[in-house]
């Protein structure tokens, strides 16, 4: 897809590898630069836990008593897993916004393979506040871009249209579910 939008090709002064992407330096080719985190970390209601407990003894039990033992292992692991996230701590990740592309954490994409962006900002506390880039790669087309509470969406969003177009992306099952989850 040919873009109307002027992308500097060759300027690569603020990504030196595309595969290693660390300490981001403040350079005059950073237009901006913020840090988020992963994924925001808020208190659950102990109904939470103890409902995904009882899900997990239910189908349990169930494999058990259908001698599916698999299923049963499949379960335990899964109970494990919801455990060990439901405890870690999100990361903090640095996001830049440059000449050429976007830097989210260890990621580089360049202008020229983004198609489209989307700012998602819903107010409060659990609202949803990221960037989402629609991307040329057909497999995962598109990436999403943690704002932070400190980050000023309206100046991000008067950034990218000098580079990009903006057209409005529609939220999948699987990002409504990861949300709630």
């Amino acid at each position: 897809m040919k873009s109307n939008f002027n992308i500097p090709r060759n300027n690569f002064q603020c990504f030196i590898k595309q595969k290693q992407v660390s300490k981001i330096k403040k350079t005059p080719s950073n237009i901006l630069t913020w840090q988020a985190q992963k994924f925001e970390n808020f208190e659950r209601h102990p109904w939470w836990s103890i409902s995904i407990f009882i899900i997990l003894i239910f189908f349990l039990t169930y494999s058990l008593l259908a001698d599916n033992f698999l299923l049963s292992i499949i379960i335990i692991i899964s109970g494990v897993i919801i455990y060990l996230f439901e405890k870690k701590d999100p990361e903090t990740y640095h996001f830049t916004i440059c000449k050429t592309g976007i830097i989210a954490h260890d990621h580089f994409y360049e202008f020229i393979t983004i198609e489209s962006f989307w700012i998602f900002y819903e107010p409060g506390p659990v609202g949803r506040k990221e960037i989402s880039i629609k991307t040329t790669h057909r497999f995962l087309p598109y990436a999403y871009i943690p704002l932070g509470n400190k980050t000023n969406p309206n100046k991000i969003r008067k950034i990218l249209k000098k580079y990009l177009p903006e057209e409005q992306h529609q939220e999948s099952i699987l990002d409504f579910l990861e949300n709630i989850i």
